[in-house]
């Protein structure tokens, strides 16, 4: 007659479950944690959220600067719109006041690697100023940089004096503004002249932009697939989102989202709407975090 086992015996012959393996796993807690952290993912700073950003112009009322600077947003706008982009840039409020240049310089030598002291000392000196993005309208001859704007902050441009070469070159302050936007929309430097985001380490510089005939530099075919990858499909109405009911609350009116016109030499058609992609067999939904290229799709 076979021996009978006792409980830890049969346990240990794998001929009845542990006491580890009676906690049943919950498939709802765990689908729920899975995607708070596809939404954690999702809100990293190299993913911008849509909406109305708020622009704050730092400086004088009377500011040549000031005109160009809201020719340059406006051109964002149209380029953005172009592409389909969820993101636009308000008119900008003027707001008397300055940036000490000192802060400004040291920051403007810390923009490659995009942080560090100075870029803290830079933001808490603006820590009073509302807006998502500040321009700074400096009265020294600093060279001009742009912070870019992240998640839970706030992008900065700073603009040398205006009255002395190279900004007092005809077409060159608009575009200079423009560049520097960029660079808060996300864009990074390249080496061709011809286009609106060369800068350092080539040899281009702001007089590259002077002309007698007021245009815009166009992008490249990088600059938009990085604007295309940064901020979020489809058209959203002038003036509207949370970052302008923000906006309203403090200035008491919506910022209007007019569009300029794109001038001439800078018109390219219009990519046009994109097939959908085909769905592969295992592919992983929309809204989901991949690994290695950090992409969220965002309804």
């Amino acid at each position: 007659m076979a021996r009978r086992r006792r409980p830890r015996e049969r346990r240990a012959a794998g001929l009845e479950p542990g006491h580890l393996s009676r906690i049943r796993p919950r498939p709802r807690r765990l689908l729920a944690l899975l995607a708070l952290l596809g939404a954690a993912a999702c809100r990293e700073p190299g993913r911008a959220a849509p909406g109305t950003l708020r622009v704050t112009i730092l400086g004088e009322p009377d500011d040549p600067r000031i005109a160009p600077v809201r020719e340059a947003i406006d051109h964002w706008n149209a380029e953005l719109r172009r592409l389909g982009r969820r993101v636009q840039l308000d008119s900008g409020t003027v707001r008397a006041g300055s940036v000490p240049d000192e802060v400004l310089r040291a920051a403007g030598r810390e923009v490659v690697l995009g942080r560090g002291p100075a870029t803290r000392r830079l933001h808490a000196a603006l820590s009073g100023v509302p807006g998502d993005v500040v321009v700074a309208l400096s009265g020294t001859d600093l060279i001009s940089f742009g912070v870019p704007w992240r998640a839970g902050g706030r992008g900065v441009v700073a603009l040398r004096r205006s009255d002395i070469p190279p900004l007092s070159l005809p077409n060159t302050l608009r575009n200079v503004a423009a560049h520097e936007l960029g660079h808060v929309l996300g864009l990074t430097h390249n080496a061709d002249a011809a286009t609106l985001m060369c800068g350092r380490p080539a040899p281009c510089r702001p007089a590259a932009f002077a002309s007698d005939s007021a245009r815009f530099f166009p992008l490249t075919p990088r600059d938009e697939r990085r604007l295309l990858e940064r901020w979020p499909r489809g058209a959203v109405a002038p003036g509207r989102g949370r970052a302008s009911l923000g906006h309203a609350r403090e200035h008491g009116t919506i910022p209007p989202g007019a569009a300029a016109p794109v001038p001439a030499g800078g018109a390219r058609p219009s990519p046009g709407p994109r097939p959908p992609r085909p769905r592969l067999r295992g592919s992983r939904p929309a809204g989901t975090h991949r690994r290695g290229r950090r992409r969220c799709d965002l309804p």
